[in-house]
């Protein structure tokens, strides 16, 4: 269930991995790190 969550902030990067540059995509990267860990940490 939770593996469907964390494709769609890689998703979304690498969409704008083609658009951006180089920092917004590893700003991106990290948001999406920062955002799984939020969902999976809290039990």
């Amino acid at each position: 269930m939770i593996r469907s969550l964390d494709l769609l902030p890689a998703r979304l990067c690498s969409w704008l991995a083609y658009r951006t540059t180089p920092a917004t995509f590893s700003l991106c990267l990290i948001a999406a790190v920062v955002l799984v860990a939020a969902i999976e940490v809290p039990r």
